[in-house]
């Protein structure tokens, strides 16, 4: 390690270190690619955004330093994992340059470059393609109907039926795919032992093929897996977990978000947290708009007596109406197992319906995007309950 690297041993980087492999063997000729996680070049930055990268397995313990560049320019050099910082890219929405290199120990480099583009000046149409509705039908009793035909839905945007081009009933289910964030922060040390416990019979009882991310969080966050069905390797990722430091649920919330497959219908974020937020870099309205925008429901279980607090219980309460998810507070341990049996549930027994919104006048496409309303109804019967995705933005 070069003489001016700092001591890289503290809590958080064991966590990250749990993912390591195998290091490349000595005098391998390719090394393998520094990738960026954030951005992904698709999309123009401005305001606050992530800066973060991937490291190759077996080179976590090997990098001591990360520098990141935009436009040629140092931001910001970071020193332990995850090797991530934010960056205030302004208003302007200008194509961008960064850059991110990792210095290893025997005095190498990694390099990465993502370009992203410049925000355009004219719309002319609407990206939107098709917005995907989770539906979730029950009786009176709070039992699932299931087994409903395309033709009983009546989706409406801003009150207008809209024909649906996609369903997906629970007898047809498709592959999950679960982003699962655990809070690690100090004051979680009572609840842990259960939680680990419970979330890993969650595991257990999903299907085979489904997909788990796996993240930690407390003033950072952690991803120690990425869509992966290997259950035994969650399971040892879960039982290392440590707590220690603050709670961040707004940053972690949106990582969760981002790790979702966008082609997947089926897809749901299930946090876990005992407080209220207190390190954040996201505002709330900041998670809202993407917990908005995605279209995946958001569940979340409350834990512990700090929960409890009109705050935070309404802004979960908030964050999960509007994507169609629901909270969960259970106060002992088989409690936290019945929530937990009822998201699984839930998940498992939702309709999909999709429909392509129609093109806007080229004034409207042009205007700052606003929030659609989306409501489903079951035609000729009011005898259900319905839970669904609240609207998006367009």
């Amino acid at each position: 390690m070069p003489r001016n690297a700092p001591p890289r041993v503290t809590v958080l980087a064991v966590l990250v270190a749990l993912s390591a492999t195998t290091a490349p063997s000595p005098g391998q000729e390719t090394r393998p690619a520094l990738t960026f996680a954030s951005p992904d070049g698709e999309r123009t930055l401005e305001g606050v955004e992530w800066l973060s990268v991937e490291l190759p397995p077996g080179y976590e313990e090997r990098t001591w330093r990360v520098v990141f560049s935009v436009d040629g320019s140092q931001v910001c050099a970071v020193e332990e994992p995850p090797f991530e910082c934010s960056w205030n890219f302004g208003p302007v929405g200008q194509a961008r340059v960064i850059r991110a290199v990792a210095e290893l120990d025997d005095e190498t480099r990694l390099v990465a470059r993502v370009h992203t583009p410049m925000r355009s000046t004219f719309r002319f149409r609407t990206s939107v393609e098709r917005v995907m509705v989770p539906v979730l039908v029950t009786d009176r009793g709070g039992r699932y109907v299931n087994g409903l035909p395309p033709d009983r839905f009546e989706v409406l945007e801003d009150g207008v039926v809209q024909d649906i081009t996609y369903f997906e009933a629970a007898a047809d289910r498709s592959q999950l795919d679960l982003a699962l964030a655990i809070d690690i922060s100090g004051s979680m040390a009572p609840v842990m032992p259960a939680l680990k416990r419970s979330v890993k019979e969650l595991l257990d009882n999903l299907r085979d093929d489904d997909l788990v991310t796996l993240l930690a969080f407390n003033e950072r966050t952690f991803i120690l897996t990425r869509q992966v069905s290997d259950r035994p390797q969650v399971a040892s990722f879960i039982d290392r977990l440590q707590v220690a430091g603050l709670t961040s649920l707004y940053d972690a919330i949106v990582r969760a978000f981002d790790s979702l497959d966008p082609s997947n219908p089926r897809k749901a974020v299930l946090a876990f947290t005992d407080g209220e937020d207190r390190s954040s870099f996201r505002s709330l309205g900041s998670v809202e708009q993407r917990v908005v925008d995605t279209g995946a429901p958001l569940y979340v279980v409350t834990l512990g007596p700090a929960s409890r607090t009109k705050g935070i219980a309404e802004i979960m309460e908030r964050l999960a109406a509007v994507s169609g998810g629901a909270v969960f507070r259970p106060d002992e341990p088989q409690e936290l197992d019945r929530a937990l049996a009822v998201f699984r549930d839930n998940v498992s027994n939702a309709y999909f319906l999709g429909y392509s919104p129609g093109e806007e006048e080229p004034e409207a496409a042009a205007a700052e995007k606003r929030f659609r309303e989306i409501s489903v109804r079951i035609r000729g019967d009011n005898r259900y309950r319905i839970r669904s995705r609240a609207g998006y933005r367009r």
